[in-house]
């Protein structure tokens, strides 16, 4: 659960942030997306990087190993959403109401969730 939690949150900010960018074609979402959140998620796997660091000098293995385990996630995590996912999501991304759910399902939230 621990890899899962820690290896998503990045990517569903950015993915949230490409949905709402009033942006036309899909690569300029994908730059609105990354200019709106892309500094706040580098920052936060950064910072939560350098915050495990500590746990690399511990002498218990189980400390160690977690926290290689945490600082290995969020970097290929950072990596995958500030570079893999916003190229993606230029190339293949969704555009306009396609990709999204239907209108008329949750009147309120617009054509994406």
């Amino acid at each position: 659960m621990v890899l899962v939690g820690l290896s998503l949150d990045y990517i569903l900010h950015v993915a949230g942030a490409y949905v709402s960018s009033p942006a036309g074609p899909r690569g300029d979402r994908a730059r609105a997306a990354l200019h709106a959140v892309g500094m706040s998620v580098v920052s936060g796997a950064s910072t939560t990087v350098g915050a495990n660091l500590f746990l690399l000098g511990c002498t218990l293995t189980f400390f160690t190993k977690f926290g290689t385990f945490v600082a290995w996630t969020l970097s290929v995590a950072m990596v995958q959403a500030v570079v893999v996912f916003p190229a993606a999501c230029a190339v293949c991304g969704p555009e306009g109401v396609r990709g999204g759910v239907r209108h008329g399902i949750f009147p309120d939230e617009g054509a994406f969730i």
